[in-house]
């Protein structure tokens, strides 16, 4: 059964009041007993605290790993043509895949760029909208060179695009 956000997010806000708020009633009746009982009462309040604690941190890390993570890495271009008085590109990509986005620095001089940069979503989905835009840095505008998007599936692809303006744009996304 596969739970929506609203239900699983409501349903851990109960959970986590629930968690807290027994031990510490318990430990509001502690004050009403003596030192010994305290004590006694003490050790239990932290032993009770530390196993709610764990069952907490068990169900929150079970609901990320069924969260998709996408990694979009080792990304270049060949042969990528700026404007005619240029006769090398200035490039940068701007990726984005839903809210997520970044971009790269600038590679200057060269037709053929490599970006180390990645970009890092965990809330990406398999259908999602992936998109590089190439762009040539100019002192005024900067030209966009192409755009490459693509559908994500789960897994390692590699993908290779044609530019508009010339050139291909080569990258790597895994979706775990």
């Amino acid at each position: 059964m596969r739970l929506s956000k609203p239900y699983v997010s409501k349903y851990l806000i109960n959970l986590f009041i629930h968690l807290i708020s027994a031990p510490l009633v318990y430990k509001n009746k502690e004050r009403e007993t003596s030192s010994a009982e305290a004590r006694c009462l003490d050790t239990a309040f932290y032993e009770v605290m530390a196993s709610r604690l764990c069952l907490l941190l068990l169900i929150l890390c079970g609901l990320n790993v069924a969260q998709c993570g996408l990694r979009v890495y080792n990304v270049y271009a060949r042969g990528i043509r700026p404007d005619p008085g240029n006769n090398n590109g200035d490039g940068y990509v701007r990726m984005s895949c839903g809210p997520a986005s970044t971009t790269t620095h600038v590679v200057f001089n060269t037709p053929n760029p490599n970006w180390y940069e990645e970009l890092h979503y965990y809330g990406a989905s398999p259908g999602n909208y992936l998109e590089l835009r190439v762009y040539d840095k100019d002192v005024i505008f900067d030209d966009l060179l192409g755009v490459c998007a693509t559908n994500i599936q789960k897994g390692t692809r590699k993908h290779t695009c044609r530019l508009s303006k010339g050139g291909y744009i080569y990258f790597t996304y895994t979706l775990s």
